[in-house]
């Protein structure tokens, strides 16, 4: 016979779209949806809770601007427990410091005030509030031959200029 499967309580939040090839001073290619999540691991439906957002680590070589719902809002759960954040753009500061571009240490951090009366603002250490890492670059993230590394022609052995690949 059918059954209903009713979620359970409100009880944290749950990352499900990662950011990835962050451009400097350019939004987002894949804005970062959150998701509100029960016990069982469950969407929550229907709670229009106002999530905070900010960039890990915080620090003065990087800023993070935007993060709004399409109509600019503060981003709030939807009718299916999600919220997507738009327009979210990291900034190195000053413009032309390069500083923050090319290191995997930046990740976004999640908070929401309130789920079925409980706070949930963030504890150390648990992941599923926060965004895998990720690179901020100058522009699409690419494989790179470094200029004056391009091996010359050879016969056999060593390569008299080893190649130097960086990826950014």
């Amino acid at each position: 016979a059918p059954f209903d499967v009713a979620t359970g309580r409100c009880k944290r939040l749950k990352v499900i779209l990662h950011p990835k090839g962050v451009i400097a001073g350019q939004p987002f290619r894949r804005p970062p949806i959150v998701e509100m999540r029960d016990d069982g691991d469950n969407p929550i439906p229907w709670v229009r809770n106002v999530i905070k957002v900010r960039l890990e680590p915080t620090n003065a070589q990087a800023k993070l601007t935007g993060c709004r719902e399409e109509n600019e809002d503060t981003p709030n759960t939807n009718v299916d427990g999600t919220a997507t954040f738009f327009g979210c753009i990291v900034n190195c500061d000053p413009e032309s410091s390069m500083v923050c571009l090319g290191q995997d240490l930046y990740r976004l951090r999640f908070e929401m005030s309130s789920c079925d009366g409980k706070d949930l603002t963030i504890a150390t250490g648990n992941t599923e509030y926060y965004t895998n890492y990720f690179t901020v670059s100058r522009e699409a993230n690419q494989i790179r031959v470094k200029s004056g590394s391009l091996p010359t022609t050879m016969n056999a052995g060593l390569m008299p200029i080893q190649p130097r690949i960086e990826y950014w």
